[in-house]
């Protein structure tokens, strides 16, 4: 929960439309590479076609009549199929050619009829047809995210606003963002709902550090193990300097004994974050260790998974969620309902912290 709400915080505008933005990118690269696999399989398809449809043809016309041959081409020409078409003799000699190509489809690739269908039997004659079929799916994902707008703008420099409708209606550019704006639109509602249950976590998450808090500044009154523990944090006078010292392999860094008293008295929240600090490298290693793994979870799931296996007793897991819930609201405030830490506040997770070191130290 606390990486959740950390890295990925919907609440926050920017992230989730970062987020939508991503998701919509990443839903339309993969239409877009089935599609123009889609597109390559029937343009290939129609050349091949096309060739065998010539190969008949052209072998009606004897020795290679160039009238014939003429009738056929002036036939590709009423037809006018997008494709690149050549005849050469044995000799690799052009006799006729015929191109029709989309002026936004000359980069790319091409496709080439199969190699069987090149020589044309029973005459001298070589027939290669190509086709521009597949663009970049990089770039056409670009160009369908931002609605073609990078061509429209050039276009309209060009030849003007009126053209350029006319072009874009004429060669349906449209057609490229239709997906995106039905991945935007589900992928909003999807994330807006994730976002709204994420408010609901991080309130919940915020209201249980809040009472352990509230606790130790007496706004609860309550004969719970915890209030009691927060009692008794409030009472004690350890000697957290000395314990510096006593732990410095443990503690420093982050904590600096010459610095720890005019830290206090000037910002006692960075105390109560560093303990959660300290806290978090001490579960890591012990985590480490237990669980045999070079990795480790994020605090509350190390506390928790450590209590299972019962690592922590009762009293240090006490220890730890108290410097927890303090360290978690430190580090990340919540604007709406502000806690001021003072300065008994950074001396009781003091307390917390030393007194969980010394029952693990104590434990081993």
């Amino acid at each position: 929960m606390n990486k959740y709400i950390d890295f990925i915080d919907l609440t926050n505008k920017y992230i989730f439309f970062i987020v939508i933005s991503i998701l919509v990118f990443i839903l339309s690269y993969i239409n877009n590479t089935f599609f123009y696999e889609y597109v390559k399989i029937r343009n290939y398809q129609e050349i091949r076609v096309l060739a065998t449809n010539l190969h008949i043809d052209i072998k009606k016309c004897k020795s290679n009549d160039i009238i014939c041959l003429n009738k056929i081409w002036d036939e590709i020409n009423i037809l006018q199929p997008y494709a690149n078409i050549r005849l050469f003799d044995n000799d690799n000699n052009l006799i006729l050619k015929y191109t029709k190509v989309k002026k936004r489809h000359k980069n790319r690739e091409l496709i080439s009829i199969p190699k069987y269908l090149n020589k044309i039997e029973n005459t001298n004659l070589n027939l290669s047809i190509t086709k521009e079929t597949t663009p970049s799916i990089l770039k056409a994902t670009f160009r369908g995210i931002t609605f073609s707008f990078y061509e429209i703008f050039i276009k309209t420099n060009n030849i003007g606003m009126t053209k350029t409708f006319i072009w874009y209606i004429n060669e349906k550019i449209y057609m490229r963002s239709q997906n995106v704006i039905v991945f935007f639109i589900l992928t909003f509602l999807v994330i807006y709902l994730l976002r709204k249950r994420q408010v609901q976590l991080k309130n919940k998450y915020i209201a249980q550090n809040l009472k352990i808090i509230n606790l130790s500044k007496n706004i609860e009154q309550q004969e719970t193990e915890l209030s009691e523990l927060m009692k008794m944090l409030n009472s004690k006078d350890i000697d957290f300097l000395n314990s510096i010292d006593k732990y410095k392999n443990l503690m420093s860094p982050p904590f600096d004994a010459l610095k720890y008293e005019e830290l206090l008295d000037l910002d006692p929240e960075t105390i109560i974050y560093k303990s959660r600090k300290v806290l978090e490298k001490i579960l890591a290693q012990i985590y480490e260790q237990e669980f045999n793994t070079e990795f480790h979870p994020n605090l509350a799931k190390m506390i928790e998974e450590l209590r299972k296996k019962k690592i922590l007793s009762q009293k240090t897991y006490n220890y730890a969620i108290t410097i927890k819930a303090f360290g978690n609201i430190a580090a990340h405030p919540d604007y709406e309902n502000l806690c001021e830490f003072t300065k008994n506040d950074g001396r009781v997770i003091s307390n917390a912290l030393i007194l969980f070191i010394d029952e693990i130290k104590l434990r081993k």
